[in-house]
């Protein structure tokens, strides 16, 4: 929210579906690790975690912006996620994800953004600009 404050984008109208799925910096570092894995057979990854995002989604178990809402939800979900992903990322050679830390941060996203969420997921007001529930948010950007 702001970088594109920073850029000189008008959030008064801007409205994130509390469905959308979170980015997460361990998303990028699976990217990371799993191109990296891959050897000479790459498949060109731009490396900012959307497939590894995407998957959470499809299995159901990717945290969502609604999530940060509920700060017990939001850290039993972040746990679960957790105990998973570190398990692929010490496979694949990298540094465990710190439960602590990241709550922290996905905290500090709250805090910054919560004026902007809406449960209005099918219809917003003319001239808003919505995160729809299939697309990713990524508050770490």
């Amino acid at each position: 929210m702001q970088s594109l404050t920073t850029a000189g984008v008008d959030l008064r109208n801007l409205w994130i579906s509390t469905r959308a799925q979170m980015l997460m910096p361990y998303h990028r570092t699976l990217d990371v690790l799993e191109e990296a894995a891959r050897g000479k057979d790459t498949i060109g990854t731009t490396k900012r975690g959307i497939g590894p995002a995407y998957a959470d989604k499809a299995a159901r178990s990717g945290l969502r912006i609604g999530d940060l809402l509920h700060p017990a939800w939001l850290e039993t979900r972040l746990d679960a996620a957790l105990s998973s992903v570190n398990r692929k990322i010490a496979i694949l050679g990298g540094e465990p994800v710190k439960g602590a830390e990241l709550f922290a941060l996905c905290q500090s996203y709250a805090g910054s953004g919560l004026g902007h969420l809406s449960v209005r997921d099918k219809q917003q007001p003319d001239g808003v600009l919505c995160c729809v529930r299939r697309r990713i948010a990524c508050p770490c950007d």
